[in-house]
C-alpha cells in the first residue's frame, strides 16, 4: 500500500502496523526481526511487495484521500503520479502510474534501499500491476506524453510494465555481484497468462487474462529470464470448467 514494515527513508510506516500511517514501534524493527527469525530456523524470507497500489475502496475524491496520507508518502507528495481508477462497488482505486518514468525510479530506489539494509533472501512481487477492475482512462495525459514510439496504449501499458520488472531484475542482479549474494527475483502472478483462443501460445482456458487485464506479460518475464523463479495462483480445481488446475500446471510448467 505504498508503506513499509521496517524504518524507511522513502516510506512511510505502514498503518497497519500501529493503526496509523507514518507511526512504527519504538527500538523495534519488524522486518530485521523476521528475517533473524526465519533465518535461525533455516527458513528464506522472501519481502512482498505490491508495487503501484496506494488505496482501495476510495469513497471520496482522489484530491482528499490523499490529504489523509502522512506527508512522507510519495503519493501524497507527487499527486499528478497518481492515477484514479475505477474500483470495486462504485469506489476508487489509486495506484502509482506505471507509465510515469519518475514511479519507476521511485520503486526501484525502494527495492535498493530493501536489499542493501537487509539480508533478505528474495524480493516478492505480488499479482497487482494495472488493476483487476480496469484503468479505463486515467492514463491518457501519460501515454500522449510518454509514448515515443508510438505504441498502442495497450502495448504501451505492457512496455510500462517490463520496463519496471527488468530494471528490477537488473539491480538485484547488480547487488548480487557487487556484493557476492544470492538474493532471488520472483512474481506471483494472476495464474492464467492468456487464452489460446485469443492469443498464441496461451492455455486452454476461458478466464480473466493477466495479459490483457494487469498488462503483465508474465510469459516474456520468465522466457527472457528476468526472473529466478515463478508462483503462479492457480486457485482453481482440477475440475474447474474454465480454468482447470492440471491444465494450468503444465502449461506453467512447459512455459517455464
Amino acid at each position: 500500500m505504498n508503506d513499509a514494515f521496517y524504518p524507511s527513508v522513502l516510506n512511510p510506516y505502514s498503518k497497519f502496523m500501529s493503526g496509523k500511517e507514518g507511526t512504527g514501534f519504538r527500538n523495534f524493527d519488524p522486518l530485521k526481526f523476521m528475517i533473524s527469525e526465519c533465518h535461525k530456523r533455516g527458513i528464506e524470507f522472501h519481502a512482498w511487495m505490491n508495487p503501484y497500489r496506494v488505496l482501495h475502496n476510495v469513497k471520496t475524491s482522489k484530491a482528499k484521500a490523499l490529504k489523509e496520507l502522512t506527508d512522507k508518502n510519495y503519493a501524497k507528495r507527487f499527486p499528478d503520479q497518481v492515477l484514479n481508477v475505477p474500483g470495486n462497488d462504485g469506489n476508487r482505486l489509486l495506484i502509482l502510474d506505471p507509465g510515469r518514468p519518475e514511479v519507476r525510479a521511485f520503486l526501484l530506489a525502494t527495492v535498493q534501499e530493501l536489499i542493501l539494509n537487509y539480508n533478505v533472501d528474495a524480493v516478492h512481487f505480488d499479482d497487482y500491476f494495472y488493476p483487476y477492475e480496469g484503468t479505463d482512462n486515467a492514463d491518457l495525459s501519460t501515454y500522449k506524453k510518454y509514448n515515443p514510439r508510438k505504441l498502442s496504449l495497450e502495448d504501451w501499458r505492457r512496455n510500462n510494465v517490463n520496463q519496471m520488472v527488468y530494471s528490477i531484475s537488473s539491480l538485484i542482479r547488480k547487488v548480487n555481484r557487487i556484493q557476492k549474494r544470492n538474493i532471488q527475483f520472483g512474481i506471483s502472478p494472476f495464474g492464467i497468462w492468456g487464452n489460446q483462443k485469443r492469443i498464441k501460445n496461451g492455455s486452454m482456458t476461458g478466464g480473466s487474462e493477466s495479459y490483457f487485464k494487469q498488462y503483465a506479460d508474465t510469459r516474456l518475464w520468465v522466457r527472457s529470464g528476468w526472473l529466478d523463479y515463478i508462483a503462479p495462483q492457480l486457485y482453481w480445481t482440477f475440475g474447474h470448467n474454465t480454468a482447470a488446475y492440471a491444465h494450468l500446471a503444465d502449461w506453467w510448467a512447459g512455459t517455464v
